[in-house]
């Protein structure tokens, strides 16, 4: 298997990895909604994760996946909010140090929410110039930086969703 690519076993593993650490969430049908698109339609209850969100799935897969070295020298994210916090999160009880960088913008709700979990903070500029920043940072640092979004273990772990639907 390649760097970039992600197939169905990059998802079993993810599955078995975070089996202890997350909650298999309930899929339930919506008569509203499927009336609305008179179709069939099902919501997969990420809410009820400790991030309240599918976010947590790939922020503790990835960092699981790090090595000793990496996790000692800690991490670093950008995230506008859900990945910042899952992040956090998953450090947290995977104690590894974390740093996270998000925009400016970013609604207050949201940085006292991650601010809870004692991670290093930094506000800065807008989406794209936040997720520069924690680049310059992680290379300067020595940290592994996690994409929100472009990062094979990451997509890999909130992959693990489809698994739960399909059983």
């Amino acid at each position: 298997m390649g760097n970039n690519i992600i197939d169905i076993n990059h998802i079993k593993d993810a599955k078995k990895a975070l089996k202890p650490l997350i909650k298999k969430t309930a899929l339930k049908y919506s008569h509203f909604l499927s009336s609305i698109c008179q179709g069939t339609i099902y919501l997969k209850l990420e809410n009820n994760q400790l991030s309240h969100s599918f976010k947590i799935r790939g922020a503790f897969n990835k960092i699981l996946k790090l090595t000793l070295e990496e996790k000692q020298k800690g991490i670093i994210t950008c995230s506008s909010g859900n990945h910042g916090l899952a992040t956090a999160i998953a450090a947290k009880k995977l104690n590894v140090a974390v740093k996270i960088v998000i925009p400016e913008t970013t609604p207050r709700k949201k940085v006292d929410k991650i601010k809870k979990y004692n991670v290093d903070l930094v506000l800065y500029g807008d989406y794209d110039e936040a997720e520069q920043k924690a680049l310059e940072l992680a290379c300067k640092e020595g940290k592994t930086y996690i994409s929100p979004y472009n990062d094979v273990d990451v997509i890999a772990g909130q992959g693990t969703i489809g698994l739960e639907i399909l059983e």
